[in-house]
């Protein structure tokens, strides 16, 4: 086995590519996550190489020079040439990391449930007229500038987290997120920090609140498919709709929920 850094180029990746005859099916999703990082510059050299054999053809790597080809951009990498094929054994058998182990890896406080956030705040606007299932992929690169990039994050996701204590038919979240876009609309924080409290307690409604209407949806919701089925998704759409209707001042006696897609938008 020989292993050496290498520029790949799209040229060279392709070329690879003809020979990969016995590899697991490619998913598209890790490709496309790839392939923005190599377009955002978000690509970083890692001992992990790309594996080939005596005859030329891939053992690990196709996800890689697949997203090369895409993207058009040359990467350096590690490349291990002369492989024997007995090393598929051993290939991806490893527990695999998520994003959170990663972030917790790297410092990052509350990790898991602050990727899974920027996940919802990215599927909102780059996937507005789509189901999120399956689509909201990110590289841990694109998570951890995106949480960077955000101000008080942390007051956000303890706004979440204590409100889904309060009402457990709240997922954190998916409530930290409509905070995030909710800001990005230019709503005030005491404004959004205000509904967020009376959805979590009840408090200051009654009969004709709309924020009244929809907790008792949630609460007549959790024996049926509701809180099973594409739960974040929806309930960020939810709040939505209940907080534009709160804000207009609107009666509402019986809460209906929005049909998905496309996500509401904020008034």
């Amino acid at each position: 086995m020989i292993i050496q850094q290498i520029l790949m180029t799209p040229e060279y990746a392709k070329e690879l590519l003809k020979k990969n005859s016995s590899n697991r099916k490619i998913r598209r999703s890790l490709v496309v996550k790839i392939r923005q990082d190599i377009e955002d510059q978000r690509w970083h050299l890692t001992h992990q190489p790309i594996a080939i054999d005596h005859a030329g053809c891939i053992l690990d790597g196709q996800h890689r020079l697949t997203a090369i080809v895409e993207a058009d951009k040359s990467v350096p990498l590690m490349l291990a040439t002369d492989c024997s094929q007995e090393t598929m054994i051993a290939i991806d058998t490893g527990n695999t990391r998520s994003v959170g182990d990663i972030l917790t890896i790297s410092g990052t406080k509350n990790a898991a449930l602050k990727a899974a956030i920027v996940k919802l705040y990215r599927s909102y606007y780059d996937h507005p007229n789509l189901l999120w299932s399956g689509r909201n992929v990110y590289s841990v690169q694109a998570i951890d500038e995106e949480i960077s990039k955000v101000q008080n994050f942390d007051f956000y996701l303890y706004l979440a987290k204590k409100a889904s204590r309060d009402f457990n038919q709240l997922i954190a979240s998916a409530l930290a997120a409509f905070m995030l876009v909710a800001v990005d609309c230019g709503y005030p924080v005491e404004t959004i920090e205000e509904f967020v409290y009376q959805l979590s307690t009840g408090q200051g409604t009654s009969p004709g609140d709309p924020i009244y209407a929809y907790r008792q949806y949630l609460i007549n919701s959790t024996k049926n498919k509701y809180i099973q089925s594409k739960r974040t998704q929806r309930l960020i759409a939810d709040f939505i709709k209940v907080f534009n209707a709160h804000i207009s001042n609107l009666e509402v006696r019986k809460y209906h929920p929005p049909s998905l897609p496309p996500m509401p938008k904020f008034l």
